[in-house]
């Protein structure tokens, strides 16, 4: 590279004095030519540099500015994309290319990035999914070099087809360019550059790159051309069959110390462990075998590095010469790791494999302790490229000539290994056992539009180039010609065209030509397998949303998922286990499939209940990855689906919940804001803050408290909720009016658009869905509106029309948002439509009469509607905007609603709004007529408007399904809180219950009803109900005996004991602490309550001046130690009493402070800001004495009439 074209591109090249043998070989091809290139050469021989020549070359071709350059560098993991990344960043930045990894979610990400890149690092499924998004090949035309490593990976089962279909996609397009321009010459060609490692039919792969013009360059290099000469050596140690990957895995670790003792040399070793809690188990295990000290000198450097260490295992393993490095080591110790083990002073380091794909640390001596690593939630063995990369870290052409690389494995494997390092596996296509999903993707991409252009696609494969070669191995009879295996291939491609056609996919005409489906490009779109797709079309349109969970959980997606022996007991405890926290949808019998294990984690992460296992947790993650995906396409799939409203709806709201991670009723919305995780969100609910509005109502401090967090922590989390969008739904109905039509007018007000015009919380790309169906099952409307446009003007208007339902007029109204829990508008609303019920529409044939069919056929019967004509007509215009009024405020307390009565149209109020629906009787179509008539001349001629109005700033409610939504009908308000008091306890429970039975949907469970009480609790009350919660105790999830306890300490004339209600209620007052505790004391001893429940009551009944002294202390947290302080301070107060002459006057004591049972409420109350002495060793009122006294409003203190005990002349201190 001595030429002036090429002196600015030196620097690129500046690490390397020289180029190596395999270098200088491909040199000429790739810099003064522009053929195709393939070569197959050894792991760390300096394959990367290929690249770099092709890229040089070029540059060299195209003058600057290079603005319209695109190069595609592809590699078949995200690890190696990322090293080049960084390598390439550095070398190619300063002559002014620009180096993108894409890792963009968004398809306006990935768009942006391509945009401003010159140099693309991608893999082959993220290229895929990118380029089926494409709408057309104008980013595709500009790729000019298109670069792919690693590519033996074509043969990969998983991977392979994807590699093969985009390599194959590119030919295609570049082929269809050249063909649509009218002068050939003037396209460039797109250059495919290809590395493979040693592969025994690397000529296989140049024909496969081959175009007509030009035949692609083949270099197939053998190990002899190696920089540095590598010895392989496969060692196989016996195992059972029954022996698990897990003991097999820790056997291995007490081999090592002998491999490296007969495979090193003494020089460093690099050993490579499946997971990171094996690299640390491996070191520990060498550490006790050997100890690799060379001399005093190398003690002193390592004893310096392990002085530079935080971690301490770490730094008693670098004084014996051993250490590891791994994604948890803390980032500081990883960089100091590498420079030591670098400059050869760590003898040994051990490692995850994740080691070989990023930091570049050569080793004379790597070992690869078992060919089985935990990926994807089990034991599987490694790749190919795996495998080659960790071998590729053997050599350091700086200090060897020699390098050793020792894979340890099971007997029954190492021919297997042996084999591969030997490349003695031929590279075969796995194109055929996917070809139904890829053949749909270029359909929609319109690379396939024929039969014709289908078979000339399968020539660009690699599959027909080693079909013809081996046609056995794809199915084929041997012996064939190429025309006999191009009419199998032909075979199977109509074949899968068929079944794309079967299912909808696709559609054929009679000349054979192809068009893509919506649910095809769906398919395409959102990287859905062709099983899947066929049971998104086997869905009635019913679906509640559990059976859309049990769908999803069959897909195709999830076959990856396996089920585990020892998960099964975790499994069947969520599912079902009467003293936990269980799913929402419990399924039959025990956890027996794999498709059950999905189901039940799919609820457990949506019901926010806590999982401890670590490979259930990474089942989750890799559960939703793939579920967001196919709950967005399933979603889009039933949109399109007139008479499929309900499962349509349920997909929306499933479609959101995968996103967000939570139920579309879970009170854990707070965990969808920034900083808020499942710790802060569950102490959150604790404190009953179970919707944004709560969150936005509650004081910032008081939140702080809550979540333990400093100022402003309080202040962020209310910010965020209050420019979250806040969305009101407004419909009524316009005067024209028929019989079998209506017209509605829709609204949707983003009330705070004020507010978010230059702060939002949502993303910009955040919409909601608005989804209408009736009672048939039909959708009658749905729209996406995004904020964006409602930031504009602040609302949305659209007129629909209605056609009548047969079933009812009653229509489901729904705004769905697109990613928030707790933003969602549900409701019902009913249209009017002039007119009687259509006779046989609301009633079978079996119901029908004779004397009604016979009238109907009579003469009269149509003279009777011949008249009734002309006044129907007029009285449309008396009745024009005639409706009923239905409104229904925010937060759901203070909410009324009317309806017009669902048969008739006749407005029917009760005294507090609640719709008042009669009993309507079979008729004739005729008087069902007149009736009709009548109620409508009875009306004024001009009501108002019929209004349905809601919005989404009210508390989410609770019900176990949302799909139908539930009728705007009567709602108890929310019973108010309980602060302890006895008096309140039984309406306080009353309350409950009734709102228990009114809305029995929303709390199925006895644990959502103690849930819910517990959320109303305060004060005493709550300090008796908060160990429970904290403790998670069985009692709640047992109604019957929550509410047993509850009552006996709280509701004291009808329980047995009421000692538990004198401690709750008892206060010092005035008297000393020390009577004040020896009373607690005393009650307490009857009672097995818990230290922190007795504390915090204790506490409370203090004087406020203990309290107020108690501010400066850290309260104690046993019940002793805060009497013992709160004894000192208070004789700390009397001594400073005496001192200032102002000491206390003798002490009396008196019972509690009650609350009076008197009607007028005055006569026999205690001020609020009073205290009482306390009475000491006065006998207690028995329960029933009690409520004797108070049912006869006897004095409590003597028991006679005519006073309260406030003015009892016998009561000590009222004299």
């Amino acid at each position: 590279m001595t030429s002036p074209r090429t002196t600015q591109f030196k620097n690129i090249f500046k690490e390397f004095p020289y180029f190596n043998y395999i270098q200088s070989k491909a040199l000429d091809d790739l810099l003064y030519t522009d053929r195709n290139f393939v070569i197959s050469a050894p792991t760390g021989s300096g394959k990367t540099v290929i690249f770099e020549l092709a890229i040089t070359r070029l540059l060299m071709e195209v003058p600057m500015p290079w603005s319209n350059i695109k190069i595609v560098y592809m590699a078949p993991i995200k690890a190696l994309c990322s090293q080049r990344f960084e390598d390439w960043k550095e070398k190619f930045g300063p002559i002014g290319l620009i180096c993108k990894e894409l890792t963009g979610d968004t398809l306006i990400d990935d768009l942006f990035e391509m945009q401003h890149a010159h140099i693309i690092m991608t893999t082959p499924e993220k290229w895929d999914s990118m380029t089926r998004k494409w709408r057309d090949n104008t980013l595709v035309q500009l790729v000019s070099l298109f670069l792919i490593d690693e590519v033996h990976v074509v043969k990969d089962e998983s991977r392979g087809a994807t590699l093969e279909v985009v390599v194959s996609r590119m030919k295609t397009i570049q082929s269809s360019l050249s063909r649509s321009c009218e002068n050939p010459d003037t396209v460039v060609p797109m250059r495919f550059v290809a590395v493979s490692a040693t592969i025994p039919n690397a000529e296989d792969i140049a024909e496969w790159l081959s175009h007509d013009e030009a035949i692609a360059i083949c270099l197939k290099m053998d190990e002899m051309h190696r920089p540095v000469k590598l010895r392989k050596v496969v060692l196989g140690f016996p195992s059972s069959s029954s022996q698990t990957e897990f003991k097999f895995d820790l056997n291995l670790n007490y081999k090592i110390s002998s491999v490296i003792q007969t495979y090193s040399d003494q020089k460093p070793t690099l050993v490579f462990c499946a997971t990171r809690k094996g690299v640390q188990q491996a070191a520990s295990v060498l550490s006790k075998d050997a100890k690799f000290i060379m001399s005093a000198e190398h003690k002193q450097r390592l004893l310096k590095a392990a002085k530079a260490v935080k971690d301490c295992k770490l730094r008693d393993l670098l004084i014996c010469g051993i250490g590891y490095h791994h994604a948890g080591v803390d980032i500081a110790d990883r960089k100091l790791i590498e420079g030591t083990f670098t400059v050869g002073d760590l003898p040994v380091l051990f490692t995850t494999s994740t080691l070989a794909m990023g930091v570049n640390l050569p080793a004379h001596l790597v070992v690869i302790k078992s060919t089985m690593h935990y990926a994807s939630g089990m034991f599987q063995e490694y790749s190919e490229t795996d495998i080659l990369q960790m071998i590729g870290r053997a050599g350091r052409p700086q200090f060897d000539t020699t390098a050793t690389a020792v894979i340890m494995t099971r007997l029954s494997t190492r021919e297997k290994y042996v084999q591969m390092l030997n490349a003695a596996d031929t590279i075969e296509s796995s194109l055929h056992r996917h070809l139904i999903e890829h053949l749909n993707a270029e359909i929609v991409l319109h690379t396939i539009t024929d039969v014709n252009i289908a078979l000339e696609w399968i020539r660009s494969t690699f599959l027909y180039i080693r079909a013809l070669k081996n046609p056995v191995h794809y199915g084929f009879p041997s012996g064939l010609d190429r025309t006999g295996i191009e009419a199998g291939l032909q075979e199977l491609c109509l074949k899968n065209l068929n079944d794309l056609s079967s299912v909808g996919l696709i559609r054929m005409d009679e000349e054979i030509n192809f068009k893509p489906s919506d649910t095809g490009r769906l398919m395409a779109l959102y990287y859905i397998t062709f099983d899947t797709v066929k049971q998104f079309c086997r869905i009635n349109g019913t679906e509640s949303l559990a059976e859309l969970v049990t769908m999803v959980s069959n897909c195709n997606e999830f076959s990856d998922v396996q089920l585990r022996t020892n998960e099964k007991k975790i499994l069947n405890t969520l599912n079902k286990d009467k003293n936990r926290i269980i799913i929402r949808y419990p399924m039959e019998g025990k956890i027996k499939t794999r498709e059950m294990k999905v189901n039940c984690l799919i609820q457990a992460c949506l019901g926010c209940i806590p999982i401890q296992d670590f490979s259930l947790t990474q089942d989750i993650a890799k559960i939703f990855r793939s579920g967001t995906r196919v709950t967005k396409c399933l979603s889009e799939f039933l949109a399109s689906q007139e008479n499929k409203f309900s499962a349509f709806l349920n997909s929306l709201i499933l479609a959101k919940c995968f996103r967000s991670k939570l139920w579309e009723n879970s009170p854990y919305i707070s965990k969808q804001l920034e900083k808020i995780g499942v710790t802060l969100s569950n102490a959150m609910v604790n404190a009953g803050l179970m919707s944004f509005k709560k969150i936005e109502d509650i004081n910032a401090r008081e939140l702080e408290l809550i979540v333990n967090r400093h100022p402003p922590f309080g202040n962020q989390i209310k910010e965020a909720v209050t420019y979250l969008p806040k969305y009101e739904l407004g419909v009524e109905q316009t005067a024209r009016y028929s019989a079998t039509t209506a017209e509605i007018i829709v609204t949707i007000a983003l009330t705070n658009y004020k507010l978010l015009q230059n702060k939002r919380t949502a993303p910009d790309s955040h919409y909601v869905t608005l989804v209408i169906g009736d009672a048939d099952n039909q959708v009658v409307y749905k729209q996406k509106v995004m904020d964006s446009a409602l930031l504009k003007t602040g609302s949305w208007t659209k007129k629909v029309d209605v056609k009548r339902a047969v079933k009812s007029e009653e229509l489901s109204i729904n705004v769905i948002s697109s990613e928030y829990v707790g933003l969602d508008i549900q409701q019902k609303y009913t249209v009017f439509y002039t007119g009687p019920k259509k006779f046989g529409i609301h009633e079978t044939d079996s119901r029908k009469s004779d004397t009604c069919d016979g009238y109907q056929d009579s003469a009269a019967t149509k003279a009777a509607w011949a008249i009734l004509e002309e006044p129907q007509r007029k009285l449309a215009g008396l009745c024009a905007g005639f409706t009923a009024r239905m409104i229904t405020r925010a937060y759901g307390s203070e909410r009324e609603s009317c309806d017009i009565d669902s048969e008739r149209g006749v407005e029917k109020e009760g005294k507090i709004g609640i719709q008042q629906k009669t009993e309507i009787k079979a008729e004739s179509p005729f008087s069902s007529y007149l009736t009709d008539l009548r109620n409508r001349n009875a009306l004024s001629s001009a009501p108002s408007i019929k209004r349905l109005k809601m919005s989404t700033q009210r508390s989410p409610p609770t019900g176990a399904n949302r799909a139908p939504p539930p009728q705007l009908a009567f709602r108890l308000p929310e019973p108010p809180r309980f602060d302890g008091t006895t008096a309140a306890c039984r309406g306080f429970l009353n309350q409950c219950q009734m709102l228990f039975e009114m809305q029995s949907a929303s709390f199925p469970t006895d644990r959502s009803k103690i849930t819910y009480i517990i959320s109303l609790l305060s004060g005493s009350a709550l300090a008796w109900a908060s160990p429970l919660w904290e403790q998670q105790d069985s009692l709640l999830s047992d109604l019957g005996e929550f509410l047993r306890r509850f009552r006996m300490v709280f509701d004291v004339p009808g329980c047995p004991s009421s000692a538990a209600s004198e401690l709750l209620r008892i206060q010092q007052g005035s008297s000393s602490v020390g009577a004040y505790a020896i009373q607690f004391r005393t009650l307490a001893a009857e009672l097995k309550w818990n230290q922190e429940a007795l504390t915090a009551i204790f506490w409370q009944g203090l004087n406020g001046r203990i309290k107020d002294e108690l501010a400066g202390w850290e309260v104690p947290s046993t019940l002793d130690a805060l009497i013992s302080l709160c004894v000192r301070i208070d004789v700390r107060f009397q001594e400073r009493a005496r001192e200032q002459g102002t000491s206390r006057p003798p002490r009396r004591t008196s019972p509690p402070r009650r609350r009076p049972m008197s009607p007028q409420g005055a006569a026999g109350s205690t001020a609020e800001g009073s205290e009482e002495p306390m009475v000491i060793g006065r006998h207690r009122l028995s329960a029933v004495e009690r409520a004797h006294r108070r049912n006869y409003r006897l004095c409590l203190y003597c028991g006679k009439p005519g006073h309260f005990v406030k003015e009892c002349p016998n009561k000590p201190g009222n004299a």
